[in-house]
């Protein structure tokens, strides 16, 4: 694979799934700071209107399937998604398009972040914490045990959407970006580190309203669906191109589950 240029006016795409508009403001006006120099575009995907400047999609639909939306809509060289309830930290983007200038179209980049909750604060921001095998529910034997996840990454744009981008029968983003990670993998994709946290996620809402339906999508649908396919070792084991068009499948609204 050719190693990237700068050969595209929009650097970097950001795909924002989005359902608290109070805080949105605080995380776009954190972009700036974080990204230098480099040119980007925000493709917001939600339930309202917002009011700045951006590509905006209205679906209801699960986290997931509104990532693939957005990100179906990119026009940067690279592409990353965000959660609303976070804050870049200076220059963090900047130094991860350093990177990914510098690296063949298959590699993506981790972006470490941390987050208010149990330990997250403090794993989020150590490598270790992006090794599959150092969480139980991926010891599992169809997926090696050096191989990283990428809960939030950058990726080449046309790399994401020709691999197939997220499977959209993980509705919360979760076990389908450590799917497309070990796609990625497979297909000869390596990972790098973000020099540093690249943003901290403050919302207290592990117990809430806005947290209970994502918890219950990864117990009673996410996890069981990705135990299924890497439970053996030959599970998915030629599986790294994927439909992209995954999403359509995934209803909007989405249904939550009780």
């Amino acid at each position: 694979m050719a190693i990237n240029t700068r050969d595209n006016p929009i650097d970097l795409s950001l795909v924002i799934p989005s359902i608290r508009p109070e805080k949105i403001n605080r995380l776009i006006d954190s972009i700036p700071a974080a990204i230098g120099e480099y040119t980007y575009e925000i493709i917001l995907i939600g339930n309202y209107q917002p009011n700045f400047g951006c590509l905006y999609l209205e679906d209801l639909g699960s986290p997931s399937r509104c990532v693939q939306r957005g990100a179906a809509e990119a026009k940067g060289k690279f592409m990353k998604w965000s959660t609303d309830d976070g804050i870049y930290n200076p220059n963090s983007l900047k130094d991860i398009l350093d990177i990914a200038y510098t690296l063949d179209e298959k590699d993506g980049i981790i972006a470490k972040y941390t987050e208010e909750g149990p330990a997250n604060w403090i794993t989020g921001a150590d490598d270790q914490y992006y090794t599959a095998w150092t969480h139980a529910d991926q010891r599992m034997a169809g997926i090696p045990e050096d191989f990283k996840i990428a809960p939030v990454a950058v990726y080449n744009t046309e790399y994401f959407k020709a691999i197939g981008g997220l499977d959209c029968q993980f509705e919360h983003i979760n076990m389908n970006t450590h799917d497309l990670a070990f796609r990625v993998q497979k297909n000869g994709g390596t990972f790098r580190f973000s020099p540093a946290v690249v943003m901290h996620c403050d919302s207290r809402n592990f117990n809430s309203d806005e947290h209970l339906p994502l918890d219950s999508a990864y117990q009673l649908n996410d996890l069981p669906k990705f135990m299924a396919l890497y439970d053996s070792i030959d599970a998915a084991k030629d599986r790294i191109v994927i439909d992209y068009d995954t999403w359509q499948d995934s209803p909007s609204p989405w249904r939550r589950f009780k």
